[in-house]
């Protein structure tokens, strides 16, 4: 029975394998569009207009995801410019904690973010150090 019933659906299953079928159903799945088009023409229009709709909300998400990666690459890299600045002469005070910390909230940077940026730049700092700025011989 069961050999029966798929031999007789095989030439369905064939239909299926097409790769302009399975667009047009992908379509139809994922979009709710078009079911019951008949004419290719229908079905050409319908791809057309899913591909122009997905544009419509693609385009956009990847403009606003972009601007928002910035802005967090320009927050940080302002973070970096205040930390260089108060550590200018090697020594963080108090002052200069609570002013790392005001402009942390400012800019929107978390505690960990601002910790991690801290980090990097104490070990970039230290790394520098490391060599006798004379002969250039390890400390």
């Amino acid at each position: 029975m069961c050999n029966k019933i798929v031999l007789s659906q095989l030439g369905t299953l064939l239909d299926y394998l097409t790769w302009l079928y399975q667009y047009y159903h992908h379509n139809l799945l994922y979009n709710f569009f078009g079911y019951g088009d008949v004419t290719p023409i229908g079905k050409i229009f319908g791809g057309l207009i899913t591909i122009i709709g997905m544009g419509m909300v693609a385009l956009p998400a990847g403009i606003l995801a972009s601007g928002f990666s910035a802005q967090l690459k320009r927050n940080r890299s302002l973070y970096i410019l205040k930390i260089a600045s108060a550590y200018d002469d090697g020594i963080l005070t108090n002052e200069e904690k609570l002013e790392l910390k005001e402009k942390q909230l400012a800019l929107g940077i978390s505690d960990h973010e601002a910790e991690m940026l801290f980090k990097s730049y104490h070990s970039k700092l230290v790394k520098h150090y490391k060599r006798c700025p004379h002969c250039d011989h390890l400390l």
